[in-house]
């Protein structure tokens, strides 16, 4: 069994514009209700509209990537990708707002079929890539009865430090 958080976060930062010469800008500070409000609203936006998926050919996530850049896992037992649900309300961990959603398990079920995994990635409801995430650990082989990868989503939103 592996099992992984995949992490995806948002950092707020930036400055307001000043029109009056010789104000120098500072950066704007997200209170904690506010992040938590913010991580809200995307987490609801995802829950059923997004898809976590597992990807088997050997590739680094970049930024400009489209859904066609990853080969589907095959091994027996996985049905695809799944639904991303079960969003928490956000709660600050230190002085990040956090929220997971449920575990998803993907199961080796004994057929005959095997495959390596080299991430994850998750997808839009109209087939959109939207995160992509190679496993920092290595490759995780899905070949026999049982082998199990659980992933549990999990989404932050924090203020950019400078």
């Amino acid at each position: 069994m592996a099992g992984f958080r995949a992490s995806a976060g948002i950092r707020w930062g930036g400055a307001g514009r000043w029109a009056s010469a010789g104000v120098r800008q500072c950066q704007a500070m997200v209170t904690e209700i506010g992040l938590i409000a913010f991580l809200d609203r995307c987490t609801s936006f995802m829950t059923g509209w997004w898809k976590l998926g597992l990807y088997m050919n050997d590739r680094l996530p970049l930024l400009q990537d489209t859904l066609s850049q990853y080969t589907p896992a095959d091994f027996s037992g996985y049905s695809g990708p799944q639904l991303i649900y079960g969003f928490p309300a956000g709660t600050m961990i230190g002085e990040r707002a956090q929220a997971a959603a449920y575990e998803i398990t993907f199961t080796h079920d004994g057929g005959p079929s095997n495959c390596t995994v080299y991430g994850y990635y998750i997808e839009d409801n109209t087939g959109r890539l939207s995160i992509a995430e190679r496993f920092c650990d290595g490759p995780i082989e899905m070949d026999r009865t049982g082998r199990q990868l659980r992933i549990r989503p999990t989404f932050w939103a924090e203020n950019e430090r400078e």
